[in-house]
């Protein structure tokens, strides 16, 4: 097997970065822009991390257009460590009453899960959790 020119080589990573654009696969396209990057030029790796970071913004823009409002919130209170109960329209336009539950130990470490009686209250910002009023401290871990 012969040995393939720089400008093969380039031809070669284009191509499969190509084929993992259409797969949609930032993974792939990560692992391609790792191999031009031997064989290119600095400004030639730069163009391709850009267009692999691209690409991650349109699959999560897709997941985000894809996914309903009250899976966006389970996921969000999930990743909080808190179960979602009750998900219900707000007053105002675009809130939503959130009922939660979490886990609370007593004195000889017994876990038992507590409903808060205060739900919290929510807004959608395009594909982010608001969290307006809750009735236990929110943060992003």
């Amino acid at each position: 097997m012969r040995k393939l020119t720089q400008k093969e080589l380039v031809h070669e990573g284009i191509g499969s970065f190509l084929k993992n654009v259409v797969k949609g696969t930032a993974a792939g396209a990560a692992n391609v822009a790792k191999g031009i990057a031997k064989v290119a030029s600095p400004t030639g790796y730069d163009a391709i991390s850009k267009a692999g970071k691209f690409i991650k913004g349109v699959d999560q823009a897709v997941q985000g257009a894809t996914t309903s409002d009250d899976k966006k919130i389970v996921k969000y209170f999930q990743d909080q460590e808190l179960t979602v109960k009750n998900i219900t329209p707000g007053m105002t336009k675009g809130t939503k009453v959130v009922q939660l539950s979490g886990i609370k130990y007593n004195s000889e470490g017994k876990a038992s899960e507590e409903v808060y009686d205060t739900p919290a209250v929510v807004k959608i910002e395009g594909n982010n959790v608001k969290v307006v009023k809750s009735p236990v401290k929110i943060g992003k871990k």
